[in-house]
């Protein structure tokens, strides 16, 4: 059977796009904050990073599989900050990976205050 190339799906050929509820987050030292949003890709969304050595934080969410290739994702993490920083800046950094390689890095600031 002969595949007709108007009728084949299309698929972009750019990389994921993260989109996040906020770039900068504001706590205090023990706090717990949330970073929400969400990760899309026409050809699908391999995995999620989140990263950040000052915070040690390096985190791999896995979402799509070989039987389940995934479109778009939900990002709802949550991380504790640390009892023993405060008054400084920090920077957490999303990647998202899709199935062709390409990927994407957003940055998220999180200032801790006293």
């Amino acid at each position: 059977m002969a595949c007709n190339e108007d009728n084949a799906p299309s698929y972009s050929n750019e990389p994921p796009v993260i989109n996040l509820s906020t770039q900068e987050i504001t706590a205090t030292a023990g706090s717990t904050v949330s970073i929400q949003g969400q990760v899309t890709d026409d050809f699908g969304v391999k995995f999620l990073t989140i990263f950040s050595g000052a915070l040690a934080i390096n985190t791999q969410i896995d979402v799509s599989t070989r039987n389940e290739i995934r479109s778009s994702y939900q990002l709802s993490f949550e991380l504790q900050v640390p009892h023993d920083l405060s008054g400084d800046e920090y920077t957490i950094q999303i990647s998202a990976k899709n199935l062709t390689g390409q990927v994407t890095n957003r940055n998220i600031r999180l200032i801790v205050t006293q």
